[in-house]
C-alpha cells in the first residue's frame, strides 16, 4: 500500500492501493481491485467502484457513492 500525504486541488482517481492522509478538494475515486484507507479529507464525493474497497476514517464533504465495492466506516467515539 502506498502512503500519500498531499493537497489535491480538484478531483482524482486512485489506480493503486493508497493510505491517504491529505486533502482532496473535489471527488476521490477508488478504482477496481484497489483499496483506499482514508485518513485525510475529501471535499466532495468518495466514489468506490465495483471491486474496490475503502476504509473511511476521515471526513467526506458530500456523499460516499458505492458502485459495488466494499466500504467500511471507522467511527471514532468519544467516551
Amino acid at each position: 500500500m502506498y502512503d500519500l500525504d498531499a493537497h489535491i486541488r480538484g478531483s482524482i482517481s486512485f489506480d493503486r492501493s493508497v493510505r491517504f492522509h491529505g486533502d482532496v478538494e473535489g471527488d476521490l475515486t477508488v478504482s477496481r481491485g484497489h483499496t483506499l484507507e482514508l485518513r485525510g479529507h475529501v471535499g466532495r464525493d468518495l466514489i468506490v467502484e465495483e471491486g474496490a474497497s475503502a476504509i473511511v476514517g476521515g471526513p467526506v464533504g458530500r456523499y460516499i457513492v458505492n458502485k459495488g465495492g466494499k466500504v467500511t466506516l471507522e467511527i471514532d467515539r468519544e467516551t
